[in-house]
C-alpha cells in the first residue's frame, strides 16, 4: 500500500511527541521502563527517563514476545 511507510512514521512521530510532552503518563512496565502505544499501528515503544533525558529503549510490534 503505498505511503503506509509515512503513515507509520507520522504515527510513531505522534506518539514520540507525547512521551517527549508527557512522559509521565505513560504505565511503568517493568522497573523504571515505560511504554506508550501507537496509533492505528500495532507497535508499543518502550522508554526510561533518566536524569531530565528520554531514552528510546525499544520500538516493537505488539504481538512480538515481550521478553525479546
Amino acid at each position: 500500500m503505498p505511503g503506509l511507510g509515512l503513515d507509520f512514521l507520522a504515527a510513531t512521530d505522534a506518539a514520540i511527541r507525547t512521551i517527549q510532552n508527557h512522559p509521565l503518563q505513560h504505565p511503568l512496565i517493568y522497573k523504571n521502563v515505560r511504554r506508550a502505544l501507537t496509533r492505528r499501528f500495532p507497535y508499543q515503544i518502550f522508554f526510561v527517563i533518566a536524569d531530565d533525558v528520554i531514552v528510546v529503549v525499544a520500538v516493537s510490534h505488539s504481538a512480538r514476545d515481550p521478553q525479546h
